[in-house]
């Protein structure tokens, strides 16, 4: 994974992590340690703003109390840290709307959630605009993601810099109502499409579980709180040797204002503070997609492939095949498509068997599929 693709995959990994703890921590009621899954309809058209503190890196000692805090009543002390950045992050949940473009793709069709999640520039390394929306669907007591796009507006001139694109298998992210006793484990794939850069497929293998109780205590407060312990080992398909491992602790709180997290292998903490303020929330904004690649076929493939694609305004295609280190691109062909479904031939005889990336454009918008001849 290049350098780029993956501090974007990170960040997402964190803004989903974010999002978790903003559900959790609405629906806790003083003395009890129960969340019911009415968490969404409590927040939808509702605006939070979060400003979450960090520490340096490989503060180890200074953590090894509060992650030694295993069991019922126990004490999180996040107070005597040294916070050296800050980050204020916006959230607006809402109801998909049925005209919403993005449901034209497969997997997003059954969204009926969508939180808009906006990281303003600032002092904590964020010298862009961020702006994540998150698709996701609540059935049967079971919370999960469906995709996400990311708009990166770089120099905060309203201007769309950057489209980041992640779509994945349904992924778990909480079954209801959550308890002291609460465990869940999931796996999913993940595509992700980068405007610009190179592609990856990545496989998840998630697992969460509550593993104690008691009072969270930082710079801006104390509160009850459970502690949720989050593992992920993550796989990349075509580069077997490649694994990455994240090891989360969060501290969720039941008044909604504070919450505290260590990330384990960085040895690095954070803690937050949210608000509920007066924002926009009827509008929704995401960015315009020319164009979903639908289906691919065969894959593997010998000679030719089949690429179905949902093209929402006509115009010039450029079709490539790009090698998996990014270094090679071979060009295939151009068409100019209606609008409607499309379905173009594309010969890649040619090319020595292996591993690819399909790669689509149109205008600004890039799309990368993992393909393999044989």
């Amino acid at each position: 994974m290049n350098h780029s693709a993956q501090s974007c995959f990170h960040f997402s990994s964190k803004v989903f992590s974010s999002l978790l703890i903003l559900f959790f921590s609405a629906q806790f009621l003083t003395g009890q340690t129960t969340i019911n899954k009415d968490v969404f309809t409590k927040l939808i058209d509702k605006t939070v703003r979060e400003v979450l503190y960090e520490t340096n890196l490989d503060i180890d000692p200074q953590l090894a109390e509060i992650q030694g805090a295993i069991g019922p009543d126990q004490t999180y002390d996040f107070s005597g840290l040294n916070y050296v950045d800050s980050t204020v992050t916006i959230y607006q949940v809402m109801h998909v709307d049925a005209n919403d473009p993005a449901l034209e793709n497969p997997e997003l069709a059954n969204a009926q959630h969508v939180s808009k999640i906006t990281v303003l520039p600032g002092s904590g390394g964020v010298m862009d605009t961020t702006t994540t929306y998150i698709y996701s669907s609540l059935e049967n007591d079971e919370w999960k993601i469906l995709g996400s796009f990311t708009v990166v507006d770089i120099d905060f001139d309203g201007s769309l810099d950057s489209i980041l694109q992640f779509l994945v298998t349904p992924s778990l992210e909480a079954v209801f109502p959550v308890t002291e006793n609460s465990e869940w484990a999931d796996s999913s794939n993940l595509v992700s499409v980068i405007d610009g850069m190179a592609t990856t497929t990545s496989i998840f293998i998630d697992s969460s579980w509550v593993e104690g109780y008691g009072t969270l205590i930082t710079p801006r407060g104390t509160a009850d709180a459970l502690r949720l312990r989050r593992k992920r080992l993550s796989f990349i398909p075509f580069f077997p040797n490649f694994f990455d491992t994240s090891n989360d602790l969060e501290f969720v709180t039941a008044e909604d204002v504070i919450a505290g997290s260590i990330v384990v292998e960085d040895g690095r903490a954070f803690h937050s503070e949210r608000t509920e303020i007066e924002g926009p929330t009827s509008t929704f904004d995401p960015p315009e997609l020319n164009f979903s690649i639908r289906n691919v076929s065969p894959n593997p493939f010998k000679e030719q492939l089949e690429v179905t694609l949902q093209v929402v305004e006509s115009g010039e295609m450029q079709f490539n095949m790009i090698s998996p280190n990014g270094t090679n691109i071979i060009q295939l062909q151009k068409e100019h498509l209606s609008s409607g479904e499309q379905r173009v031939l594309l010969d890649a005889s040619a090319l020595p068997s292996g591993m690819y990336f399909l790669q689509v454009k149109s205008g600004r918008l890039i799309q990368h599929i993992p393909i393999t001849k044989i």
